[in-house]
């Protein structure tokens, strides 16, 4: 049996087309994360037709509360997996599903995309889990370095994640056209960052603070808490169900982006990308040397794109690669 843990949605969307071909021939195990103030996850599976069983929450800001929440799910996950014969776990860097696995003998198998944030240093997921692997899928942007360090079976792969499940979605703009928008205005589609996370420590607010001011038609997608998301922004068109982004994307204006997976799948729509991170990752630069993206640290800055919008071209070129699914599982098993 092959067990997942899927924890973030871009795990989700990730996993998702391999899940599928694996169904075929494998018995297949999916846990995931979530609770009434953090449902992206579970959303998403349901979206997906997957079925899973969730345990643990996302744990907030605060270290004292991410830490209690972590220990809680994994003792949960523990007592869980000891109905089955798992042969091996494959996630994203899951802390909780890594940390359970190793201590009960089961072979790790992570993909990581995101091993360093600010300064580059290692992030506190890849700390606690690349030094447990048997086996890393690394993205070719990356210096290869980073895990060999950590595990002496590392494998590169040659397209950016998100192409794995864009490969097989199209345009549909059934869902835009149900939305009130002003077509006389520019329409921007707003993700903020990831601020909860143990990643982030200095959280951009100018952003939000202008978008408010502008005559613009503004959508938003939470990342949190719907509720929070509306009150900050009265005026804005809030996504409260989960959808697939194809039919939303292809058909704004902008993207504007506080995190990564969306600012990747807006690019391989042809869709100018604005970032305001406050750190640069390394598919953050990747997009920048192909100028698939800006990234901006203020509202000059941002005005000063913003006013060369309408003559910016997209050459999305890089992205369009096809993605084997099969040959990617012939290498898990190997």
């Amino acid at each position: 049996m092959i067990w997942f843990d899927l924890v973030t949605p871009k795990s989700v969307l990730f996993f998702a087309p391999i899940i599928k071909v694996l169904m075929n021939k494998e018995r297949v195990l999916i846990t995931s994360r979530g609770d009434s103030t953090y449902t992206e996850v579970n959303e998403l599976l349901d979206l997906k037709k997957l079925e899973y069983t969730t345990f643990g929450s996302h744990g907030g800001s605060k270290l004292k509360d991410k830490l209690l929440t972590a220990l809680n799910r994994q003792m949960q996950l523990n007592e869980f997996i000891q109905q089955f014969k798992i042969d091996s776990l494959i996630n994203l860097c899951s802390v909780d599903a890594c940390r359970v696995a190793f201590g009960n003998g089961i072979e790790i198998i992570n993909f990581c995309d995101f091993p360093t944030g600010k300064d580059d240093k290692l992030t506190h997921v890849a700390k606690l889990t690349l030094p447990l692997s048997s086996k890393i899928f690394y993205p070719f942007y990356i210096p290869k370095s980073i895990f060999s360090r950590y595990c002496k079976n590392i494998i590169e792969y040659n397209f950016l994640d998100p192409i794995i499940y864009l490969q097989t979605q199209y345009k549909d703009d059934n869902f835009f056209r149900t939305l009130d928008i002003d077509k006389t205005k520019k329409t921007i589609l707003y993700r903020e960052e990831e601020h909860k996370a143990s990643y982030v420590d200095n959280q951009r607010t100018f952003i939000e603070e202008m978008l408010n001011r502008l005559d613009i038609n503004l959508i938003v997608i939470p990342r949190y808490e719907y509720k929070v998301v509306k009150e900050k922004f009265p005026n804005a068109i809030v996504l409260k169900e989960k959808i697939e982004l194809s039919s939303l994307i292809p058909f704004v204006d902008l993207f504007i982006g506080g995190g990564g997976t969306i600012n990747i799948e807006a690019c391989y729509w042809d869709i100018p990308v604005i970032s305001t991170r406050s750190f640069l990752c390394y598919y953050d630069r990747y997009l920048i040397e192909e100028n698939l993206m800006f990234h901006v640290n203020n509202e000059e800055e941002f005005f000063e794109i913003y006013s060369k919008l309408d003559t910016i071209k997209i050459d999305n070129s890089c992205l369009v690669k096809e993605v084997n699914i099969q040959n990617l599982i012939n290498q898990i098993k190997e």
